[in-house]
Order: C-alpha cells, then structure tokens, then sequence
C-alpha cells in the first residue's frame, strides 16, 4: 500500500518536476552561454523547487507509516504538520529565488530609446548643405 501512495504522488507530481526539470536545464544552458548571477539565482530557485515536489509526495506517506507504527492521531498529525512547513518553507524559498532572478533580470534589461525632439529630428549631419 506504501508503494501505491508513492506512485500516486509521484504521477500527480510530475507535471511540475517536469516542468522544473526543463527550466533547470535551460538555465544551465544559459550560465554556460556567458550567464552571470540572474541564472545562478534560477539554478538555485529550480533545485528548491524540485526538491521541495520531490518531498512533498512523501507527505501523505508519513502520515500513514505514523498510523502503522501506533502514533496517538496528536502526534501523527503534529509530525505531518511539522515536515508540510518545512516542505512549504523550501517551496517558498524557490518561488522568491525564482521571483528575485526575475526581478534581476528585468532590472537589468535594456533602456528604452529616448524620443527626439523635433529639432534633432530635422538636423543635417552635414553642415555644406
């Protein structure tokens, strides 16, 4: 049965590993292509991610090996509360380092062109004429 709830989770899970996966070596790929600290900062914002899907399908799991094991419903319920926080804490710590790479990049980007003023516009770079 431990098996079972495990592949459940696992299948519902994978969608997003997936997608974490795929951003994870996308941003590899681009550290590699001359990145500097906005890929570093999605490197690590992907890790947690992934780390924080691949533990959370061992939350419903714990639960049940605390009922096996003859835990009262208090201290199984505390245990499954304690490891979903620290679960939700890494999960929070991915999406502000995914937010904050985000931020440095768009902070980062390009300035936009400043508009000229009509007598700019009309100018003659040559003076002969």
């Amino acid at each position: 049965m431990d098996i079972a709830i495990f592949y459940g989770g696992l299948i519902g899970a994978a969608p997003a590993l997936v997608f974490w996966v795929a951003i994870l070596i996308l941003a590899i790929i681009m550290l590699r292509r001359g990145g500097r600290r906005t890929e570093q900062f999605l490197i690590v914002a992907c890790s947690l991610k992934i780390a924080a899907t691949v533990l959370g399908i061992f939350s419903v799991a714990i639960s049940l090996w605390r009922f096996e094991a003859g835990d009262p419903l208090d201290t199984m319920s505390l245990t499954t509360k304690g490891y979903r926080a620290f679960v939700s804490l890494v999960d929070a710590a991915g999406t502000l380092g995914f937010l904050y790479a985000f931020w440095t990049r768009f902070r980062q980007g390009r300035a936009a062109p400043a508009k000229l003023s009509v007598l700019e516009a009309n100018y003659d770079a040559d003076p002969t004429s």
